[in-house]
């Protein structure tokens, strides 16, 4: 006679709700992610919005200076590029962490889906 096994999944005590509200209001800061205790990720998401602010406004002050002084039409490319694909990172992690705590897949720091 074959025993017909029961699954039972642990959640974590950490809300679903508060997860996405906090992650649709200040995702890009990796609020979310302090609030599971995924500290590194979420150190990860200041870091690339660090990134992503210093260079927008250093790429913003040289394309200023550049478009109004004696040699115009001169871009900075890389700092662009690094605005560009710092921007990139946290725009499409965003959108996938707001479906993943919608969907409920998104964990804590022990590894258990969120309640």
């Amino acid at each position: 006679m074959k025993k017909k096994y029961q699954y039972q999944y642990i959640f974590s005590k950490k809300s679903r709700f508060i997860a996405l509200i906090l992650c649709v209001m200040f995702g890009v800061f990796g609020l979310h992610y302090f609030y599971v205790r995924r500290y590194w990720r979420g150190a990860l998401n200041l870091f690339l919005l660090l990134a992503l602010t210093i260079a927008s406004s250093v790429f913003g002050i040289y394309y200023i200076r550049f478009t109004f002084g004696p040699t115009q039409g001169i871009f900075v490319h890389w700092r662009e590029a690094i605005a560009v694909i710092c921007a990139a990172i946290l725009g499409i992690t965003w959108i996938l962490d707001i479906l993943r705590i919608e969907q409920g897949k998104f964990r804590d720091d022990k590894g258990l889906f969120l309640k």
